[in-house]
């Protein structure tokens, strides 16, 4: 049984290295971290991406110091929730040890 919560614990963590959150919620533990972990993350790079593209292709009429502060206020947006899924999933991990 500890077994096959230890390799939830490492898949976890392995997923939260590509999409923060996912790997939150298939440990099963703090569904609701998970949930916040996915969707913010992704909205941050959303929010960065297209920033960038706006500006890029000048869509919009706004300036490139708001365009900046949009993609650093996404790019930041979407590390926190990236680090906040590592360290969850590094504790879950280091609770597993045997």
């Amino acid at each position: 049984m500890a077994e096959y919560h230890k390799r939830r614990a490492i898949a976890g963590l392995v997923v939260n290295l590509f999409l923060p959150g996912l790997g939150t919620l298939i440990r099963g533990n703090a569904v609701t971290s998970g949930v916040i972990q996915l969707v913010f993350s992704t909205l941050g790079l959303t929010i960065a991406g297209s920033s960038v593209a706006v500006g890029i292709y000048g869509l919009f009429t706004l300036s490139l110091t708001q365009l900046t502060i949009g993609a650093v206020f996404g790019l930041l947006l979407g590390l926190a929730m990236w680090i906040w899924a590592l360290v969850g999933s590094v504790e879950v991990c280091a609770k597993c040890e045997v």
